[in-house]
């Protein structure tokens, strides 16, 4: 099954429901990927600081950075309703940066794949040339020894 991506966004006051959240799909989806938009600051640092797999957390001044147009409406709106604005925003956030990461794996296993068929040329080319000094040497080889036959019956 292909790994899944959640993501949603909570502030300290928050926190132990989003750890039971992401606890829950550890348990019901392994493997899956959630994506935390931090409202505050201590939010962030204590899931920084908890370091679990599988969880990316944002910082919301970062997800501000990357997205002005939102920002901009933080100052005509309650926080509520920010939070709400933000929502479709963070999941294309989310969504542009997984299938960036997505990319950079295919462009890492692409020349991962390159980099093993050079090395498996490079050395069929070192085989080859071993195998031709061998045939070489077996050759001048037979050739002494045929030499020393031959002297060996005139005598």
């Amino acid at each position: 099954m292909a790994k899944r991506i959640y993501c949603t966004y909570f502030d300290h006051n928050y926190l132990s429901r989003g750890l039971a959240l992401y606890h829950s799909l550890q348990r019901h989806a392994p493997g899956s990927r959630l994506w935390v938009l931090c409202l505050s600051e201590a939010c962030h640092q204590t899931l920084v600081t908890l370091d679990l797999p599988d969880i990316v957390a944002v910082r919301l001044a970062d997800f501000e950075a990357a997205d002005p147009e939102v920002a901009a409406t933080r100052a005509d709106r309650s926080t509520i309703e920010y939070y709400f604005t933000c929502t479709p925003a963070w999941m294309l956030f989310v969504l542009a940066r997984e299938a960036a990461k997505a990319e950079q794996k295919r462009l890492e296993e692409e020349a991962a794949a390159a980099a093993a068929a050079q090395l498996a040329r490079e050395k069929e080319e070192e085989a080859a040339k071993l195998a031709a000094i061998e045939a070489e040497q077996k050759a001048k080889r037979d050739a002494r020894y045929a030499a020393r036959k031959g002297k060996g019956k005139k005598k």
